[in-house]
């Protein structure tokens, strides 16, 4: 049987710990595709706040926590029910403790 579907990764979006601050950073690049899953990870040792407007604080994650977004997770960054194409994810210490080791990893899959 052969799928007409395939679930297809994206690049990583990586922001390694000394880039994280008070201040939203971007989060690698925009994604280049419309993603149906996705998956933010938190392997620093403090928690992070991420955004996905640069602004507003959307996703708060515990240090080493690890968060998986798919249809109808977050209905406000979604269209059809995919992550929009161009998407740039942000992150920031959410303490006044800045972490000290490891990054904040986004992963994002799509149907191709």
């Amino acid at each position: 049987m052969v799928f007409a579907n395939k679930f297809t990764p994206e690049a990583l979006k990586v922001l390694a710990f000394g880039s994280i601050s008070g201040s939203y950073a971007a989060i690698g690049t925009p994604t280049a595709n419309a993603w149906d899953e996705c998956i933010i990870n938190n392997t620093t040792d403090q928690d992070i706040t991420v955004s996905f407007d640069g602004t507003n604080d959307h996703v708060r994650l515990g240090a080493n926590q690890i968060v998986k977004l798919s249809e109808g997770s977050l209905s406000m960054i979604r269209i059809n029910g995919k992550l929009e194409a161009g998407t740039q994810f942000y992150a920031k210490q959410s303490t006044a403790t800045a972490p000290t080791k490891n990054a904040i990893i986004v992963m994002g899959f799509y149907f191709k």
